[in-house]
């Protein structure tokens, strides 16, 4: 929703002007104002007073747009051979050193083409302002915390609040209008055409000026601009007047002009007036008079400021701003400072990117974590009541050994007279026994004397056939002489070869 929410600010030698409205698809919507009057100007004042406006406007630097005033810009036309825009562009640096006071290091330009020719030309408007004006309104806003990524001129939020009202009121724009926007110390005449800005002029008479002292002077100057337009034949001739302000004694101004064209066509027909009546006949328009937040969708909770009226501020600069998207608006910021904002912007989104990236291989790594955590908790868990159950366990075991032992011993495999009658039968003569052991695990042990090794041997030999013994092994066979001879003492080991089988 922020995104579509646009803020212009408009700093005049009197007042800040701060505008806000809602653009969607659906059309623009006045949201907020603020209107501040400077007591003491000062570049650190108004950037204080713009940074508690901000606040109370929730304002977003992406989304705003700052205004330059009419009068430190020079406007300039060129008629260039090309439709290029890379073209026209590299035309304008060449040529535009004739045409502005400044070296071209000083100077911050931009352009809008006005026609392009059948012929291969192109009709520009070149803006040029001065670096340090720039530099001073960027500074102005960047201490009120609001690095501006838009700065233009007023003439620019005039013409388009004038195109925003043509299309309210649905009228055709078949010819040049001149839009005078009376503020409370200037005036600006802009002429426009086709959505598009001819020529404007800022004079030192507005609001304040609205007597009868001031009102010849202000129809004086714009009668000289008028006269300047059609002169330099900046455009076709001009069929429409406006006069815009937010007092109602504009209308005295009005009458005024109308009074004396009036007189000036009378004179005409009769032949009385002057050459210089004559010429000013020719550029006098009979204007009609707006309020500028005529025509304007405000939502229900827009409070109108008191300044408009008690002051004559005049908000159609700042409304012409915000009214529409900003696509192709005039830029005055400079391409070494859109860079170095690009530049930054570009490193804060890989700043982020790599910080997202962190923060993902954190979260795994600590989800890992996590489960390795409790998995070693449910581990010991398990190890915990495997050591409690350990005694019950070694009991159990402990019993059931028990118990097949006496299963063993009232159910014998074989019983010992079965094992003496297979000895006897396996022995050979010379064979004698000294002890016949039968273990719990069904292990015999059998020691004796044989009066030759080979008996050993052949005893051996028998055991490993026989098939209730397994796992025959000689432990070992010693020869020792008596006085009658030699004899070989012996120890073999085997298992009841049923009963190792069932043994758990």
């Amino acid at each position: 929703m922020g995104k579509n929410l646009l803020t212009s600010v408009e700093i005049t030698d009197t007042h800040i002007k701060l505008v806000q409205a809602m653009v969607s698809h659906g059309g623009a919507v006045l949201t907020y104002c603020d209107v501040r009057e400077i007591v003491q100007y000062s570049d650190a004042e108004v950037s204080r007073t713009i940074a508690v406006m901000a606040a109370n406007g929730k304002v977003r630097a992406s989304n705003l747009i700052g205004i330059i005033p009419r009068r430190f810009a020079i406007l300039r036309h060129l008629t260039l051979p090309s439709h290029a825009d890379e073209e026209i562009r590299k035309m304008i640096n060449l040529q535009i050193i004739k045409q502005v006071p400044y070296p071209r290091e000083d100077v911050i330009l931009d352009h809008a083409v006005l026609a392009k020719e059948s012929t291969g030309y192109s009709k520009v408007l070149v803006f040029a302002i001065h670096k340090e004006v720039v530099g001073r309104y960027l500074k102005i806003f960047n201490d009120a915390g609001l690095p501006i990524q838009r700065l233009t001129l007023s003439s620019v939020g005039l013409m388009r609040w004038f195109v925003f009202q043509q299309s309210r009121l649905r009228q055709k724009d078949t010819s040049p209008a001149v839009v005078i926007n009376v503020d409370t110390l200037n005036t600006e005449i802009c002429f426009c055409h086709n959505r598009k800005l001819l020529f404007s002029r800022s004079i030192n008479f507005g609001a304040r000026d609205l007597n009868e002292a001031g009102i010849a002077n202000l129809i004086e100057e714009i009668n000289l601009t008028v006269a300047t337009y059609v002169k330099e034949n900046i455009g076709e001739n001009i069929s429409r007047g406006l006069l815009v302000s937010s007092l109602s004694q504009i209308a005295i101004l009005r009458e005024r002009m109308e009074a004396e064209n009036k007189a000036l066509a009378s004179g005409a027909e009769s032949g009385d007036n002057t050459e210089a009546e004559r010429g000013r006949r020719l550029y006098a328009v009979n204007p009609e008079t707006l309020n500028p937040l005529t025509n304007i969708p405000q939502k229900k909770s827009f409070k109108k400021p008191i300044a408009l009226e008690q002051a004559g501020v005049s908000l159609a600069v700042g409304l012409g701003l915000v009214l529409e998207k900003p696509e192709g608006l005039v830029n005055l910021i400079p391409s070494e400072v859109s860079s170095t904002r690009e530049n930054r912007k570009r490193r804060q989104e890989w700043s982020r990117l790599i910080i997202l990236l962190v923060g993902v291989v954190l979260l795994f790594m600590g989800t890992i974590a996590v489960k390795i955590y409790k998995n070693s908790m449910y581990l010991q868990q398990l190890q915990g009541k495997i050591s409690e159950a350990e005694p019950a366990v070694r009991e159990v075991k402990e019993k059931v050994r028990r118990l097949n032992f006496i299963k063993e011993r009232f159910n014998p495999v074989a019983t010992g007279i079965d094992i003496i009658y297979e000895l006897y039968n396996l022995a050979p003569a010379e064979i004698s026994f000294s002890m016949v052991h039968l273990g719990e695990d069904g292990t015999l042990d059998l020691q004796g004397t044989s009066e030759t090794g080979s008996g050993v041997n052949a005893l051996q030999r028998r055991l490993v056939n026989s098939s209730l013994f397994g796992n025959v092994t000689l432990q070992y066979a010693t020869k020792r002489k008596i006085f009658k001879g030699e004899l070989t003492d012996f120890k073999i080991t085997c298992h009841l070869v049923k009963a190792k089988e069932e043994t758990p």
